[in-house]
């Protein structure tokens, strides 16, 4: 027997067993005798007598080891269960920030092992591990469920089954994330449970969580406007000129900006976002602030690399197409004092460095 919380360390005194008179080191409580085996206790139960269960004790050799110590679950198994889960499809996670005005945090698409995808906005870091969504590719009654987590996490559970490990696959900001089961009848009670890297559940507490985009209200709320309206006087702002068939479309503007915290990893927030055409081509442009404090420096963009030929100017692989518009999921980028100013679909990067060329945007917070 092993202490349940923290194996490795010395175990608590069996409840109300007594020392055995004239067999030190051994003791007994009804039908069981036991000793201390290091930091366990070594138990025998049953037998013809307290004697016969002491002679099985003085001759038995017991052996700890813990190197591949299991991280305790964060519950008892779920009562009728019945067989275990089929094990998680294997699914990669790719985050990109999320564009359109008022979206906090990331948009995520998730590929499994089959080449399905699924996606979603938008998950900023709020707490050690967090249920970004789920998807119906699991068996029976289960689905896949994607659990993104701080960095010092190292291994996750739900539903109070055993834990499953986290992975990074080059997520920003150290952030890792960890594909399991989830019975598809409780996803919207799931809490994952996170532990770190010594098997120990990590009990600090998360901030509160942070709206969505469409769960946005009031002053905070994205303004949308359609042209050949124009957008209201807000503090970002986009306007484009100087380029041959050039049309915006319209967006969405907030009229008021405040950050949110984050939880050990940072995130953006997106003040203002415009579409427009080009040719046959439809882009769209966006301001990006850091989540938790707008007008500060923003941290850098996933996977950006400079463009060649094109001083200060960034490319990146992007995410998911927003607002249903087809085009390149490259996204182009470059540094405001601030903020980061981003363009993506449309043709691809040089289409998109054309426009970034003729933006002028501004951020007075």
């Amino acid at each position: 027997m092993l202490d349940a919380a923290a194996p490795g360390t010395r175990a608590a005194a069996l409840p109300d067993f007594k020392p055995l008179h004239g067999s030190p080191g051994f003791f007994d409580e009804g039908g069981l005798t036991a000793r201390r085996e290091g930091n366990a206790w070594l138990i025998a139960e049953q037998g013809i007598s307290v004697t016969q269960r002491l002679g099985l004790l003085r001759h038995l050799t017991a052996l700890v080891k813990l190197g591949s110590l299991v991280p305790a679950s964060g519950g008892a198994p779920e009562v009728g269960q019945g067989n275990a889960p089929p094990p998680a499809h294997p699914a990669k996670l790719r985050v990109a920030p999320a564009l359109e005005a008022g979206a906090l945090g990331w948009e995520y698409l998730q590929t499994e092992a089959g080449g399905g995808g699924s996606g979603s906005c938008c998950g900023p870091l709020t707490h050690p591990a967090q249920l970004l969504g789920t998807s119906g590719s699991g068996s029976g009654p289960w689905s896949t469920g994607t659990v993104i987590t701080a960095p010092t996490v190292a291994a996750v559970s739900v539903e109070g089954r055993a834990p499953v490990p986290t992975r990074s696959d080059g997520l920003p900001y150290g952030m890792r994330y960890a594909a399991l089961p989830v019975r598809s009848s409780n996803v919207a009670n799931v809490k994952p449970v996170a532990f770190n890297a010594r098997g120990q559940r990590i009990t600090t507490a998360g901030v509160e969580p942070t709206p969505k985009r469409h769960q946005f209200e009031g002053a905070y709320a994205p303004r949308a406007w359609t042209a050949p309206s124009t957008p209201p006087a807000a503090p970002c702002e986009l306007n484009a000129s100087g380029l041959s068939g050039l049309s915006p479309v319209g967006g969405d503007v907030v009229l008021h900006v405040k950050g949110y915290r984050m939880f050990e990893t940072r995130a953006f927030q997106s003040c203002t976002d415009t579409y427009y055409t080009l040719g046959s081509s439809t882009l769209e442009a966006a301001i990006l602030l850091d989540a938790e404090h707008p007008g500060a420096t923003p941290a850098a963009l996933p996977s950006i690399t400079p463009a060649p030929g094109a001083a200060g100017v960034f490319d990146a692989p992007g995410g998911i197409i927003r607002g249903g518009h087809s085009g390149s999921n490259n996204l182009t980028a470059e540094r405001l004092p601030g903020g980061w100013l981003v363009v993506t679909a449309g043709s691809g990067a040089a289409q998109q460095l054309q426009l970034l060329r003729r933006l002028h945007a501004t951020i007075h917070l």
